[in-house]
């Protein structure tokens, strides 16, 4: 059992890892809604919630979101960046295709917030992952992977 264990989590951040290094087809910058944390964040109209609980991309830190459709389906997204107050900052209205994966660095555009958490709204389940790092002045760095997260 151990070592099944062990075998799944090998294969879920070699996914992690492989899905954050993939080239995206579409921009995660297009169509990304700004606000200046004017409200905090309340559940929408979509049935699922996917919260990842810290990103942070201050002072040499780095973020990187990788979200897995869990379903043969369509499934509208949006993904709202919050800070650590739950302040809604910005938001990003996406769709994946069924099983579709897809992976990229939080930036400052996107959202609007150097730290926070991340909460995802979606027709149907998800699975997430958030890499975060640090790169050194040496040429060494520091990875992280957070995750899994299910929608719930």
């Amino acid at each position: 059992m151990k070592k099944a264990f062990m075998g799944l989590m090998v294969v879920l951040l070699v996914f992690s890892f492989v899905s954050f290094a993939a080239a995206q087809e579409k921009d995660p910058m297009e169509g990304v809604k700004t606000y200046s944390g004017d409200f905090q964040w309340v559940p929408g109209g979509l049935p699922w919630n996917l919260f990842i609980p810290h990103y942070d991309i201050s002072s040499g830190w780095w973020s990187g979101l990788v979200l897995q459709n869990m379903a043969g389906g369509a499934n509208q997204l949006v993904i709202n960046f919050c800070d650590n107050d739950g302040y809604v900052w910005g938001t990003k209205e996406w769709a994946l295709t069924g099983w579709q994966k897809v992976a990229w660095m939080v930036t400052y555009q996107m959202a609007q917030c150097d730290q926070g958490w991340i909460v995802i709204e979606s027709q149907l389940p998800l699975l997430g992952f958030i890499n975060y790092g640090q790169n050194f002045s040496n040429g060494t760095g520091s990875v992280t992977t957070l995750g899994p997260f299910n929608s719930f």
